[in-house]
């Protein structure tokens, strides 16, 4: 079993902190040209909406996998130098499991990036989302009668104190986080295309 201190201690910052960073990161990549005033330019060139947020939905999920990557390495060869026998099987689906929930949590972020035009009133909300959902996790640990809020929030998906006994993960979590990635990705889209951006 992976050691307690890494599943309960280390995986909290790395999902706290890379959820925070992804969605910093996607959060303002729709809105960026209209808060800098340069979305004159960017409509003026060849280039069709639709192109402008696969690009731009290429840049976060490309950071996410190499941030949740590189970390999760680094760990697993740290684990492997300090803890004598673990298993190693779980321990790779807790992290592919972090990577679903902070993939999970960008994506809203890249969906309320279409809403908003200024970068300052994103970055807030960004923050907000993030430290909500985190609160939420830590309401349905100590109430039962909340416990439906595992349902919400990703960062119970990828709860190690649920994975970790287990042996694996939940298919229900997997499920509601490509729900989550897909449809925000598909509304961001489609909002998009639609929008009327100030020039």
């Amino acid at each position: 079993m992976v050691h307690r201190y890494f599943g309960m201690e280390v995986h909290l910052f790395i999902i706290l902190f890379g959820s925070m960073y992804s969605t910093l990161l996607s959060s303002g990549l729709l809105s960026k040209e209209e808060s800098e005033k340069t979305v004159e330019f960017l409509l003026s060139r060849p280039i069709t909406r639709m192109s402008v947020v696969t690009q731009k939905l290429a840049v976060y999920v490309i950071y996410v996998t190499l941030f949740t990557g590189i970390t999760w390495s680094v760990s697993y060869a740290t684990m492997l130098r300090y803890q004598a026998s673990f298993d190693k099987a779980t321990f790779w689906a807790l992290g592919g499991m972090t990577y679903l929930a902070i993939l999970a949590i960008a994506s809203l972020g890249f969906l309320g990036s279409v809403f908003v035009t200024q970068n300052r009133t994103v970055y807030s909300a960004a923050l907000g989302l993030v430290l909500g959902l985190y609160a939420l996790q830590i309401v349905s640990d100590v109430s039962e009668k909340a416990s439906f809020l595992r349902f919400i929030t990703p960062f119970k998906w990828a709860f190690p104190a649920d994975i970790l006994p287990r042996g694996g993960v939940d298919p229900v979590s997997v499920a509601l986080a490509a729900i989550v990635i897909l449809a925000s990705i598909a509304g961001a889209y489609r909002v998009y295309s639609k929008k009327d951006i100030a020039v």
